[in-house]
């Protein structure tokens, strides 16, 4: 509709699906399958995989490594030894290791309920201040309580008028997702950490973890 192209890849992991993105330029589509990947991608020059910079790739030219093959048969522990940690990260890339692509509808483990505002005027004194932290734990209790968690750790984060900020948390002794345990903790961190006369924000925002 607009004219402009694209090109994709599609893999079973994220370093060789952003390799296939740049193997067909422009607009093409190239799929890496753990059936294809050791004749497509191992062929490849080194310097192709994500994260071979232009410093990596000579050290692996000066050893010989030139395709993304050599570096996946070399031994991890010569790897680590010429390039550290990034030379153990290389070596997963090159074979097939790295983090699977996962569906966007796919079950995630939930570790942390958060979230966060930014206000249309700057909140002046405590009791605005509670509004709008009364509007984060409202969210947050009710997420915790949909998905049948309850939070341990309380953390409530600032952001004053000249955009510094600022972070404070609490870690309960009894685990909760009561809204209004989260608003009385979330107005006591803002009040101990801040002075009555401080209180201008233009942001807030709360989170609750789960340990």
């Amino acid at each position: 509709e607009v004219g402009l192209t694209i090109s994709v890849g599609v893999s079973f992991n994220r370093a060789f699906a952003k390799l296939g993105s740049d193997y067909k330029k422009p607009d093409g589509t190239t799929v890496f399958s753990r059936e294809n990947f050791k004749q497509r991608v191992w062929t490849l020059p080194a310097n192709t995989l994500l994260y071979v910079g232009k410093r990596a790739s000579d050290r692996l030219n000066r050893l010989g490594v030139r395709t993304i093959g050599e570096l996946a048969a070399c031994d991890p522990a010569f790897i680590h030894s010429i390039l550290g940690k990034n030379g153990d990260l290389l070596l997963r890339y090159a074979r097939g290791e790295d983090e699977p692509v996962r569906s966007f509808y796919a079950e995630r483990e939930v570790k942390s309920v958060g979230n966060s505002m930014t206000f249309a005027h700057n909140l002046l004194g405590a009791d605005e201040c509670r509004m709008g932290i009364t509007a984060l734990c409202d969210n947050v209790g009710r997420r915790l309580r949909k998905r049948g968690m309850v939070c341990q750790t309380v953390q409530l984060g600032i952001r004053d008028p000249e955009f510094h900020n600022r972070s404070r948390q609490v870690t309960l002794e009894r685990p909760t997702n009561s809204t209004r345990t989260l608003i009385d903790l979330s107005m006591q961190l803002l009040l101990i950490n801040l002075a009555t006369d401080s209180l201008p924000a233009i942001a807030l925002g709360m989170e609750a973890v789960e340990k």
